[in-house]
């Protein structure tokens, strides 16, 4: 993949791409960088232009001032007007998928097919507000590293069989500074529900849900998947909220269906 990077009016932006074609954009969760998607490009299907940013604050992104989702989703948006490109299948994980709502409602037309990759369209509740402020507490006191080693594990549904992408997700940590992540809790505690965005989209939802994730509940992702008038439904019986890791085949082969079907339609 070529690496590439552009300025905008918060800073530089960093982004792989890959081929020609229908592009498609992945974009990364809370606490990873675009390298968690390298395990699933070399699967997905030729003929097209894949891109995966880095959000603002990642890797060599420059991290923006007043952060929030529709800034992330903005800075996507740049990257797209940099590569001339006009329509998108958009794919995110967690806080991506987060962002990808938000750059849905700001670019309605440009988002033919959309991807809640392990995410959600609700807005937090109470508890997961207090449980992010903790967090942002604990970063505060201990630093990121300490935070990340206790929290990367968690994501996983078997610590020991998923130990050394646990490993790679700690040492690649060592990118992200207390405002970065401050920063996206902040974000991700001030964004809004956009169930409404999955009610009036016109194109494929994709949900990818795992039965043991702790991040976005599989309960709480199953109310959402009948909202959309044209939904697909992927759960993964051996993962939580990590699947491109967890069952790695099983996803690529998910993101594979998805995206050659959303081509054709």
């Amino acid at each position: 993949m070529e690496k590439k990077k552009i300025t905008w009016q918060e800073g530089d932006i960093d982004y792989l791409i890959e081929g020609k074609g229908p592009a498609v954009v992945l974009l990364h969760g809370f606490g990873e960088d675009n390298t968690i998607w390298h395990n699933m490009i070399p699967g997905l299907p030729p003929g097209h232009t894949y891109i995966l940013p880095q959000l603002p604050g990642t890797g060599q992104s420059t991290m923006i001032e007043n952060p929030s989702l529709e800034k992330f989703a903005q800075s996507v948006k740049r990257i797209l007007d940099a590569e001339k490109i006009e329509k998108i299948i958009l794919i995110g994980h967690s806080m991506g998928g987060y962002t990808s709502l938000a750059f849905t409602e700001l670019f309605p037309k440009m988002v033919n097919h959309l991807c809640l990759f392990h995410s959600s369209a609700l807005a937090d509740d109470t508890e997961k507000v207090s449980a992010r402020e903790k967090s942002i507490q604990f970063i505060e006191e201990n630093g990121t590293m300490p935070f990340l080693k206790t929290t990367i594990i968690g994501l996983f549904k078997d610590a020991e069989r998923s130990k050394k992408d646990i490993e790679q997700l700690i040492e690649s940590g060592k990118q992200f500074s207390k405002k970065s992540l401050i920063g996206y809790y902040h974000a991700m505690i001030q964004r809004k529900e956009r169930t409404n965005i999955l009610r009036s989209f016109g194109g494929t939802v994709c949900f990818i849900l795992g039965k043991f994730d702790k991040a976005v509940p599989f309960e709480l992702g199953l109310k959402q998947v009948i909202i959309p008038a044209r939904s697909e439904v992927f759960i993964f019986s051996e993962s939580a909220h990590m699947s491109m890791c967890e069952e790695p085949q099983k996803a690529q082969m998910v993101l594979s269906k998805f995206i050659s079907e959303s081509t054709v339609k």
